[in-house]
């Protein structure tokens, strides 16, 4: 039998403030194209569909698969000037910010060329109910092509915010004239959480090493106070105790290394009790190694939003071939590569700039053994 197993990955991306990201929705606007312009409020073939969550403005807010696409070969929002775009019932969960990202094709039809000149296209948002507030308006965007829209991260206004939940509406400003664009297609639509860490870590791996079991991981720190508490268990939801205390060593981004000279005999799970200067504990995953027998493990997996190259922090206990496949939502083989493993930690480079944008599974997979994650190629 072989044997899958499943990681969780929490990435961060390093400045003067560091965050972490969970992706809350990602909507395509279903992958099966529709043969005509569905009215947007009646569609029923969202990826994330439920009843009142998608809602047009008017009857001229459609699902269209009209081309052209910014590559993912689906559908996408078409709507007019002077409309608006809904997504309802977004949760939260326990975000303190946000942003909002989505494509954006503007054009006319029609006599005439217009210019983005004097046109803007707004980001509104709402909470639990309440009015729509505006998160961002721009009128910097291409003409006739497809541009990526980010909004800022919107901090400050989830505090003391019970179980937030959050509606997004795309406006297309209205307007008339030469310097107005009459037509407007969305794609791509996401919104991710965004959780200031003043102490984090990345790059967490743990890997066999002639008996023992070396952890290496990379901190990012705001304060010198701090420290991390490495924890072993002999089960991945049993009791975990303290097997070292580790300082912080400098303010910033540094790179950590514990080596357990007596790990368990055959299964260790191993965490990062993660201590910031206010006494605030966070937790890295859990990370398994198995000193008997074949051990395999992918222990990280960056960036989970990819435009050119992935990159797979594999942990490995004995030397030999692997493969790697990358699976689409239907299922199909749409990349594989055969590679030579060697012990310990490594990381392998995967190009998947020729991929069309979507969520993909990428599986490892070595004799008997699977390990798997996902990735949105964007």
């Amino acid at each position: 039998m072989k044997k899958i197993f499943t990681t969780l990955l929490l990435f961060t991306s390093t400045g003067s403030v560091v965050f972490s990201q969970t992706n809350l929705l990602t909507e395509n606007f279903g992958n099966t194209a529709v043969s005509t312009n569905v009215i947007a409020s009646n569609y029923t073939g969202y990826q994330n569909y439920a009843l009142g969550r998608f809602v047009g403005s008017s009857n001229n807010v459609f699902v269209s698969s009209t081309t052209p696409a910014p590559g993912n070969g689906g559908n996408n929002i078409l709507m007019q000037r002077g409309n608006s775009f809904t997504i309802n019932n977004i949760n939260l969960i326990d975000a303190l910010n946000f942003q909002v990202t989505f494509s954006l094709f503007a054009f006319n039809t029609g006599n005439g060329n217009a210019s983005a000149a004097s046109t803007n296209f707004n980001v509104e948002y709402s909470l639990n109910g309440g009015n729509f507030i505006l998160l961002n308006s721009t009128a910097s965007f291409a003409y006739g092509a497809w541009s990526t829209i980010t909004t800022p991260p919107l901090t400050g206004v989830l505090t003391g915010v019970n179980n937030p939940t959050l509606a997004i509406r795309l406006v297309a400003v209205g307007g008339t004239g030469q310097g107005n664009v009459a037509n407007w297609r969305i794609d791509n639509f996401s919104v991710t959480a965004l959780n200031i860490l003043p102490l984090t870590t990345r790059n967490f791996t743990a890997a066999p090493r002639n008996g023992k079991v070396q952890l290496d991981w990379t901190g990012v720190a705001t304060h010198i106070s701090a420290y991390f508490e490495v924890e072993r268990s002999d089960k991945v939801n049993g009791n975990y105790s303290t097997i070292a205390k580790i300082p912080v060593s400098s303010v910033g981004e540094a790179a950590y290394r514990f080596m357990d000279n007596s790990p368990l005999e055959v299964d260790n799970y191993y965490r990062i009790r993660i201590v910031d200067e206010n006494q605030k504990v966070t937790y890295t995953r859990i990370l398994q190694v198995r000193l008997t027998g074949s051990h395999l493990a992918l222990n990280n997996l960056f960036p989970t939003l990819v435009q050119g190259n992935l990159n797979l922090v594999v942990s490995n206990g004995n030397k030999g071939d692997a493969q790697i496949e990358v699976i689409d939502m239907a299922g199909r083989i749409v990349l594989k590569q055969s590679l030579s493993l060697n012990t310990g930690s490594q990381t392998i480079q995967l190009n998947v700039s020729r991929l069309t944008r979507g969520s993909y599974t990428v599986l490892l997979r070595k004799g008997d053994q699977t390990v798997q994650s996902r990735f949105i190629k964007q």
